[in-house]
Protein backbone atom coordinates (compact mmCIF):
# COMPACT_ATOMS: atom_id res chain seq x y z
CA UNK A 1 0.00 0.00 0.00
CA UNK A 2 1.19 3.48 -0.74
CA UNK A 3 4.41 3.01 -2.83
CA UNK A 4 6.18 5.68 -3.74
CA UNK A 5 7.21 5.67 -7.98
CA UNK A 6 11.01 6.33 -7.09
CA UNK A 7 11.57 6.71 -11.14
CA UNK A 8 10.02 6.17 -14.66
CA UNK A 9 10.99 2.80 -16.94
CA UNK A 10 11.64 5.12 -20.30
CA UNK A 11 13.41 7.83 -19.18
CA UNK A 12 14.84 10.90 -21.62
CA UNK A 13 18.51 11.06 -19.67
CA UNK A 14 18.73 7.22 -20.97
CA UNK A 15 18.55 8.31 -24.88
CA UNK A 16 21.78 8.82 -26.81
CA UNK A 17 22.50 12.14 -27.81
CA UNK A 18 21.67 11.21 -31.24
CA UNK A 19 18.96 9.05 -30.95
CA UNK A 20 18.53 6.74 -33.50
CA UNK A 21 14.90 5.86 -33.05
CA UNK A 22 12.20 6.25 -35.29
CA UNK A 23 9.62 8.97 -34.64
CA UNK A 24 7.22 6.74 -33.23
CA UNK A 25 9.68 4.73 -31.22
CA UNK A 26 10.56 8.44 -29.97
CA UNK A 27 7.09 9.42 -29.22
CA UNK A 28 6.32 5.93 -27.32
CA UNK A 29 9.19 7.26 -25.23
CA UNK A 30 7.81 10.62 -24.15
CA UNK A 31 4.53 9.17 -23.73
CA UNK A 32 5.47 6.15 -21.41
CA UNK A 33 6.28 8.95 -18.21
CA UNK A 34 2.73 10.22 -18.16
CA UNK A 35 1.04 6.44 -18.49
CA UNK A 36 3.40 5.16 -15.83
CA UNK A 37 2.00 8.17 -13.73
CA UNK A 38 -1.51 7.69 -14.41
CA UNK A 39 -1.32 3.85 -13.74
CA UNK A 40 0.52 4.34 -10.23
CA UNK A 41 -1.36 7.26 -9.01
CA UNK A 42 -4.69 5.31 -9.48
CA UNK A 43 -3.41 2.85 -8.01
CA UNK A 44 -2.75 5.15 -4.89
CA UNK A 45 -5.87 6.73 -5.15
CA UNK A 46 -7.35 3.25 -4.76
CA UNK A 47 -5.20 2.17 -1.70
CA UNK A 48 -6.25 5.59 -0.07
CA UNK A 49 -9.77 4.90 -0.54
CA UNK A 50 -9.18 1.30 0.35
CA UNK A 51 -7.67 2.39 3.56
CA UNK A 52 -10.44 5.28 4.55
CA UNK A 53 -13.26 2.76 3.86
CA UNK A 54 -15.11 2.03 7.70
CA UNK A 55 -14.79 -1.60 8.54
CA UNK A 56 -18.09 -3.23 9.65
CA UNK A 57 -19.53 -2.45 12.62
CA UNK A 58 -19.87 -4.44 15.66
CA UNK A 59 -22.00 -4.18 18.42
CA UNK A 60 -20.73 -4.12 21.83
CA UNK A 61 -21.18 -5.96 25.08
CA UNK A 62 -22.14 -3.14 27.62
CA UNK A 63 -21.04 -3.97 30.99
CA UNK A 64 -21.83 -2.51 34.44
CA UNK A 65 -25.17 -1.60 34.15
CA UNK A 66 -24.59 0.77 31.11
CA UNK A 67 -27.69 0.33 28.06
CA UNK A 68 -28.36 1.69 24.59
CA UNK A 69 -30.08 4.56 25.10
CA UNK A 70 -32.10 3.74 22.40
CA UNK A 71 -30.97 0.74 20.19
CA UNK A 72 -32.95 0.74 17.12
CA UNK A 73 -31.55 4.93 16.37
CA UNK A 74 -28.29 4.84 18.30
CA UNK A 75 -27.01 0.91 18.30
CA UNK A 76 -23.67 1.13 20.76
CA UNK A 77 -20.76 -0.26 18.39
CA UNK A 78 -17.25 0.30 17.53
CA UNK A 79 -15.90 -0.51 13.33
CA UNK A 80 -11.87 -0.02 12.27
CA UNK A 81 -10.84 1.05 8.92
CA UNK A 82 -7.70 0.59 6.86
CA UNK A 83 -5.55 2.94 8.66
CA UNK A 84 -6.12 1.51 12.07
CA UNK A 85 -8.23 3.73 13.24
CA UNK A 86 -11.18 2.95 15.28
CA UNK A 87 -14.63 4.97 16.06
CA UNK A 88 -17.32 4.32 18.52
CA UNK A 89 -20.75 5.15 18.04
CA UNK A 90 -24.07 4.97 20.23
CA UNK A 91 -26.29 6.49 22.94
CA UNK A 92 -25.78 4.59 26.84
CA UNK A 93 -27.99 5.52 30.10
CA UNK A 94 -27.93 4.18 33.87
CA UNK A 95 -24.18 2.80 34.12
CA UNK A 96 -22.30 3.95 36.89
CA UNK A 97 -19.75 7.12 36.84
CA UNK A 98 -16.73 5.86 36.28
CA UNK A 99 -16.82 2.43 35.49
CA UNK A 100 -15.72 0.21 32.32
CA UNK A 101 -18.74 0.70 29.46
CA UNK A 102 -17.52 -2.24 27.23
CA UNK A 103 -13.95 -3.72 26.74
CA UNK A 104 -12.77 -4.20 23.20
CA UNK A 105 -11.53 -7.02 21.39
CA UNK A 106 -7.36 -7.38 20.69
CA UNK A 107 -7.00 -5.31 17.34
CA UNK A 108 -9.37 -2.89 18.82
CA UNK A 109 -7.21 -1.46 21.64
CA UNK A 110 -4.80 1.49 21.54
CA UNK A 111 -0.98 1.14 21.93
CA UNK A 112 -1.41 3.77 25.26
CA UNK A 113 -4.64 5.07 27.31
CA UNK A 114 -6.18 7.63 25.55
CA UNK A 115 -8.54 10.51 26.96
CA UNK A 116 -10.94 11.66 24.99
CA UNK A 117 -14.31 13.88 25.11
CA UNK A 118 -17.82 13.51 24.48
CA UNK A 119 -20.45 14.88 25.44
CA UNK A 120 -23.77 13.96 27.73
CA UNK A 121 -26.96 14.67 29.20
CA UNK A 122 -27.76 15.43 32.59
CA UNK A 123 -31.43 15.83 32.37
CA UNK A 124 -31.32 19.64 31.38
CA UNK A 125 -28.20 20.57 29.52
CA UNK A 126 -25.23 19.18 27.73
CA UNK A 127 -22.17 18.40 29.70
CA UNK A 128 -18.87 17.57 28.77
CA UNK A 129 -17.77 13.63 29.26
CA UNK A 130 -14.66 11.81 29.28
CA UNK A 131 -14.32 8.48 27.45
CA UNK A 132 -10.91 6.47 28.68
CA UNK A 133 -9.85 3.38 26.28
CA UNK A 134 -6.95 1.66 28.15
CA UNK A 135 -4.32 -0.70 26.21
CA UNK A 136 -6.06 -3.88 27.62
CA UNK A 137 -9.14 -2.59 25.75
CA UNK A 138 -11.74 -1.32 29.03
CA UNK A 139 -13.77 1.72 27.68
CA UNK A 140 -14.50 3.81 30.92
CA UNK A 141 -17.10 6.69 31.32
CA UNK A 142 -16.42 9.45 33.66
CA UNK A 143 -19.10 11.60 33.57
CA UNK A 144 -21.87 13.55 35.65
CA UNK A 145 -24.32 12.95 33.44
CA UNK A 146 -25.92 9.44 35.15
CA UNK A 147 -28.93 8.51 36.16
CA UNK A 148 -31.05 5.84 36.63
CA UNK A 149 -34.52 7.86 35.60
CA UNK A 150 -33.79 7.14 31.98
CA UNK A 151 -32.99 10.84 30.93
CA UNK A 152 -29.79 11.31 31.01
CA UNK A 153 -27.21 9.51 28.42
CA UNK A 154 -23.89 9.71 27.37
CA UNK A 155 -22.83 9.98 23.30
CA UNK A 156 -19.69 7.63 22.16
CA UNK A 157 -20.58 8.46 18.89
CA UNK A 158 -17.38 10.11 16.93
CA UNK A 159 -15.07 9.19 19.58
CA UNK A 160 -12.02 7.71 17.34
CA UNK A 161 -8.31 6.44 17.86
CA UNK A 162 -5.24 4.72 16.45
CA UNK A 163 -4.37 1.34 17.43
CA UNK A 164 -1.14 2.31 15.82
Amino acid sequence: MFEKLLSFTKKVQDLPDQPTLTPNELKAQFDAAPEELRVHLNKTIDDVQASLNQGEWISAVLQNGWVPFNSEVYPVGYSKNGLGEVRLRGLVHKGTNNTTLMTLPEGYRPMSAEFLTCNAWNGSTVVPARVVINPAGRVDIVTNATGSDGTHYTSISGVTFSTR
